[in-house]
């Protein structure tokens, strides 16, 4: 049952984020040990850092430099230039508009010259900074541009305004249903285009997420994102494709195929995200070629380092940018990420989860509950551990493997969660059971010493009391089976019934249980000379039931009833120690009859054995034995062969006078006899 549950609870864990987390660190190790595979020489990083900014001063700059930089990288003609800045608003709109009035105010007037027209002109020109930048990005080729989004809750179709100028940089949208691919997106609740007139000399534009509360490592990155209902491609994602010549229109989305770029599988619908892979530094430096901005700018940096490169331009100053954690634990600014990211896709390394890796970790999980619940706690204390330990190393060797052969990754924590903690609790209660058991053990050793001891001084109450409470086997069962033997043999019936029901609930088939618990419960029903339950007169024990041992008085083994007088029974007895035949007279002490009378009877019982008991005459019987037990006083004397005299009372049937005198005689002889030993019969 512990097993199941805890199978139970992980099946459903898989259907909700709690285990993400380990996962991700799962993942973060597997990274660590696989960043061994060299990026993609053709990414380079054109940083905005430290030294650019002590140069150039604070950032925003004027995008006059942007453009600079952007012409001088033109000349080397690299593949694909990515702007991974912030170009959302414009730039220098109160110093243009300020010119325009006045160049209207002087038009007016009539006094504008043509060295005035040509230096406001120049001067127009200068200001506009945006219309620089614009040049310069139309002539450079294949230009990339980001706009960050925030994540969240989808905004509703009638609040997602996408500008009409960056439609044509959204995905088009299958015929098919896309509620599958829709569930699975990230979603943008606000984005940050870039200002229509930079827009428009650019091929491509991509979302990226602003890093505004984000506290979780870069392990995966959406390659589309939702916005109401514009699918919009991510950053990297427009960068790889403009550096294999294609364009937005060549990216599709949909349930059945995934997402594509023309006839290459990008990720399936079900899972949308790039997992990146994060290459290791080369002598504790980036995996990248980065040059600062300040040095491209001044022309510092030979051409050939562009040409036919991929250039991601961005911030990567700490003072100006916020340090995002990678699966590596390295910390890096935003472009280093779009690198490592980038070069996942163009060298076709990043990692996927496999379309089948739930159901795969739904089996596991179910093969690691069924192991717990059938397996484990048959196995040996050390056997199980080294087994757990096996099948742990198992999951996370397959882990690695598949990371390093096949690229993909298949969370696998919720399994190893099931066995780790299955086996924690059923271990660690199988080694408390252990400690318990051995405690246990030692007060059942305990208890069977002082049921033996009580046993053997005939105390069968406090012996029952104390075997009862010990470990249980065949021994044991065979010691209390001689206590039920015991208590029938001491006449108590109940008792009997009660220690041969232990034994049956122990094991049903013992010996002969069912039997005796049958008879014992026939006899205890039945009337019992010396119960509590009657006085009356003709009670009798109850004799001769087959395989039943007899019942003893004393040390007397009672056989059958010989006789009966008014307060009690005669039975025909056997002295087994010394094998001699006896005859036992009964007096019954019944509970009903007051406890001071009882003493009277029982103590005026007790003066006729012992008057007996002083006779010795060849007419009076012999007194072996005195004494008590439960509900009896008995007497136990010598036995006569013979029979009654009722037999010869009869007018048919009587004796010759001779032997009426003779017996008569005989009587007289024992009378006397008794008379001077000063003992009076009172009986006769």
């Amino acid at each position: 049952m512990i097993g199941l549950l805890v199978m139970l609870i992980f099946l459903m864990l898989t259907e909700t984020s709690l285990m993400r987390p380990l996962d991700g660190y799962a993942y973060d190790l597997g990274m660590g040990y696989l960043s061994d595979k060299q990026p993609n020489k053709e990414v380079v990083i054109v940083a905005i850092d430290n030294k650019s900014l002590d140069e150039l001063g604070a950032w925003p700059w004027s995008r006059d430099l942007i453009s600079e930089a952007t012409w001088q990288l033109a000349k080397s003609r690299p593949k694909v230039i990515g702007y991974q800045l912030p170009f959302d608003a414009p730039q220098g709109q109160k110093a243009l508009e300020s010119v325009k009035k006045l160049r209207g105010v002087l038009k007016k007037q009539k006094v504008l010259k043509r060295q005035v027209r040509k230096a406001l002109k120049i001067t127009t020109e200068e200001i506009n900074t945006d219309f620089k930048l614009a040049s310069a990005l139309r002539s450079a080729g294949r230009t990339v541009l980001a706009m960050p989004y925030l994540a969240g809750g989808a905004s509703p179709a009638d609040e997602a305004d996408l500008p009409t100028y960056l439609q044509k940089f959204s995905l088009k949208k299958s015929a098919r249903n896309n509620e599958g691919l829709d569930s699975q997106l990230a979603e943008a609740s606000n984005i940050s285009p870039p200002i229509e007139i930079l827009s428009k000399q650019v091929g491509g534009v991509g979302v990226i997420e602003s890093l505004v509360g984000r506290n979780e490592p870069a392990r995966q990155l959406p390659l589309i994102v939702r916005y109401g209902d514009y699918y919009l491609p991510s950053f990297s994602l427009v960068l790889y494709a403009r550096y294999r010549g294609l364009t937005a229109e060549h990216i599709t989305a949909d349930p059945a195929g995934g997402l594509q770029l023309k006839n290459e599988v990008l990720a399936d619908s079900q899972n949308p995200y790039l997992y990146p892979r994060f290459y290791q530094k080369i002598d504790d430096q980036s995996a990248f070629q980065v040059f600062s901005f300040v040095d491209v700018l001044n022309g510092d940096i030979q051409a050939s380092e562009f040409r036919g490169k991929s250039i991601i331009i961005g911030i990567t100053a700490e003072r100006k940018s916020k340090l995002l954690m990678t699966p590596t634990g390295e910390l890096m600014a935003p472009p280093m990420i779009t690198a490592h990211t980038l070069s996942s896709l163009l060298n076709k390394e990043s990692f996927r989860i496999p379309v089948w890796a739930d159901q795969a970790q739904k089996i596991a999980i179910v093969v690691i509950g069924l192991f717990l619940m059938f397996g484990l706690l048959r196995l040996g204390r050390m056997s199980g551990f080294i087994t757990s330990v096996f099948i742990l190393l198992l999951m996370i060797g397959a882990h690695f493997m598949l990371m390093r052969s096949e690229s993909s990754w298949v969370p696998s924590m919720a399994a190893v969660m099931t066995l780790v903690t299955g086996y924690l609790i059923l271990g660690g209660r199988k080694m408390v059971d252990g400690r318990v058991g051995a405690i246990y053990q030692a007060l059942s050793a305990a208890n069977r010493q002082l049921g033996e001891s009580f046993q053997s001084q005939g105390q069968l109450d406090q012996a029952f009391e104390k075997l009862s409470r010990c470990e249980v086997d065949d021994s044991l069962l065979g010691q209390i089976y001689n206590l039920g033997l015991a208590y029938e043999r001491k006449r108590q019936f109940n008792k009997a019934v009660s220690v041969f029901k232990f034994i049956q609930d122990e094991n049903k088939n013992y010996s002969d249980v069912a039997d005796r618990i049958e008879q014992n419960t026939q006899i205890s029903g039945a009337v019992v000379l010396g119960g509590a339950a009657t006085t009356a007169t003709n009670a009798t024990l109850i004799l001769g039931k087959d395989g039943m041992q007899k019942p003893k008085l004393g040390r007397y083994q009672i056989d059958k009833e010989i006789g009966r007088g008014a307060m009690g029974m005669v039975y025909l007895g056997l002295d087994e120690k010394i094998g001699r035949t006896v005859a036992v007279k009964t007096m019954m002490l019944s509970e009903e009859i007051e406890a001071d009378k009882r003493e009277a009877v029982k103590s005026r019982f007790f003066r006729e054995a012992e008057a007996a008991g002083r006779l010795n005459h060849p007419n009076i019987v012999t007194v072996y034995d005195v004494g008590d037990e439960e509900d009896l006083a008995y007497i136990a004397m010598d036995y006569l062969k013979g029979k009654d005299l009722t037999a010869y009372c009869k007018k048919k049937s009587l004796l010759p006078m001779s032997e009426v005198f003779e017996i008569g005689m005989s009587i007289a002889e024992a009378l006397d006899y008794a008379h001077q030993q000063h003992v009076v019969h009172r009986d006769i």
